[in-house]
């Protein structure tokens, strides 16, 4: 056991990378001739995936416990937005359609819910806001301090110290990513990152 989360168990083998990952990172960082350390690449991929692992169910609690949840015009503009120049449906079985219109909604309310939590606890946390690739917003520093919070009332606990120190400190950590002014994170939060941009204008 390498952590519990609401009395759940996380085990050290199910936030290991397995071997093939490990080889594809290698081969990733060839084209950059930089040296790829994999000590220092698995002790970061770990506390990703622990950390990912104890949030997700504080999240879904704290959904819960506000009566926070994606809206079906939402779901629908999500789904839309995704569905935007896909000329393969038309070639698909209503069976297949069905399985795919199906697993659309699921991601919607991943994502919606997960965007109306991150609005939420920016508002009360306040921190740094990133910016990712594909223009979504990311509130590691008020995860960060979401997670203190709870880390303090014994929500979850962590038997590697550096694991725990990593996973309530990644808002320092983010290769790749970029910082977001005070305003440009307010606007972004408050406008869903998946609605196409001319329609933000």
């Amino acid at each position: 056991i390498i952590a519990t989360v609401l009395s759940e168990n996380i085990y050290e083998d199910e936030i290991q990378p397995s071997a093939e990952e490990i080889n594809r990172e290698i081969d990733r960082s060839k084209p950059w001739k930089v040296e790829f350390v994999v000590p220092e690449w698995v002790q970061q991929y770990r506390t990703w995936q622990l950390r990912a692992r104890i949030l997700k169910p504080l999240m879904q609690q704290y959904l819960h416990d506000n009566q926070i949840s994606a809206g079906e015009e939402e779901i629908e503009a999500f789904k839309k937005a995704l569905e935007r120049g896909d000329d393969e449906l038309s070639e698909l079985s209503d069976e297949q359609k069905t399985e795919h219109n199906s697993f659309l909604h699921q991601m919607a309310v991943q994502h919606i819910n997960a965007w109306k939590f991150f609005q939420a606890i920016q508002d009360r946390y306040g921190g740094t806001v990133y910016i990712t690739h594909m223009g979504q917003p990311m509130v590691d520093g008020a995860i960060d301090r979401f997670l203190s919070e709870h880390a303090v009332q014994g929500s979850f606990t962590v038997c590697d110290e550096r694991l725990k120190f990593g996973i309530l400190n990644t808002s320092t950590n983010r290769p790749g990513y970029f910082p977001m002014s005070e305003s440009e994170a307010r606007g972004a939060l408050r406008t869903p990152w998946w609605t196409p941009r001319a329609e933000k204008n």
